[in-house]
């Protein structure tokens, strides 16, 4: 899973995050809301939002013309850690980058 250590508290992370700021959508059963996504992995992704997530909620992300499903995993305050239920090609994740450096770039993250 995403963030989850290998062998502890003080292993390694099975997958590398990568920094973005990308504003996305996070669409639930319950109605949908916006997010930003701060970093993102081929497994998952970190997710800010007024909102926040609840464990074991299931979400469709919507960031550009990514679509992907995934489930909360953790959440803390207006934070929370998602893991996607097929990981990302690597298209779809130099996509994403791709987008959130051209949102900082225009001035919008």
């Amino acid at each position: 899973m995403f963030g989850k250590r290998i062998d502890g508290p003080k292993g390694r992370r099975r997958a590398k995050r990568e920094p973005v700021t990308l504003a996305a959508a996070a669409l639930t059963l319950e109605g949908s809301h916006s997010v930003m996504i701060e970093d993102v992995a081929p497994t998952g992704a970190r997710l800010r939002s007024h909102r926040g997530g609840r464990e074991g909620q299931q979400l469709l992300i919507r960031a550009g013309e990514i679509k992907v499903l995934a489930s909360v995993i953790w959440s803390a305050r207006d934070e929370c850690g998602i893991v996607f239920d097929e990981p990302l090609d690597e298209g779809a994740l130099e996509l994403l980058k791709r987008e959130a450096a051209w949102a900082t770039l225009l001035g919008m993250a």
